[in-house]
């Protein structure tokens, strides 16, 4: 489920491309928002986007599990897995959001989402309604796993 909701932020926000193109920070990127060993020039079928974007997500979801030292709800884990995803496990390790989660504060960490919508020192408006999104999701009820 938390797979899904993250994968159901990713894709719209990433949108598909199947040839590699710069992103905002002008990092290789391809598909919806791989950029493990890519190059410019470089195509790619429906089929290598949803595997990339597949092992793209469980590797992310990984590093926020591994991080993580309270239980998250399924929605917890599907937004701070597109934040990971889009932001990396490095970003998501050393941030306040982070502290402020495995400190017990699920909403000031929730709210974290909120900041991080630049990118080069510049805000985009994409970045600004992803993490609107990721946060949505965030203090959305559920269960906790």
């Amino acid at each position: 489920m938390a797979v899904a909701a993250s994968m159901a932020l990713t894709v719209p926000a990433e949108g598909l491309r199947f040839y590699a193109y710069r992103d905002p920070a002008a990092i290789p990127t391809i598909c919806s928002g791989h950029t493990k060993g890519v190059y410019m020039g470089q195509h790619a079928t429906p089929e290598e986007c949803q595997r990339f974007l597949e092992e793209d997500t469980k590797e992310a979801m990984d590093a926020v599990l591994r991080y993580t030292v309270v239980p998250l709800n399924e929605n917890e884990l599907g937004a701070y897995t597109d934040f990971t995803l889009n932001l990396g496990s490095e970003k998501f390790r050393t941030s306040t959001l982070l502290r402020y989660l495995n400190a017990g504060n699920r909403d000031a960490a929730c709210k974290q989402l909120l900041r991080w919508v630049y990118a080069g020192g510049q805000k985009y408006q994409g970045l600004v309604n992803r993490r609107n999104k990721e946060y949505a999701l965030c203090m959305k009820p559920s269960e906790i796993q």
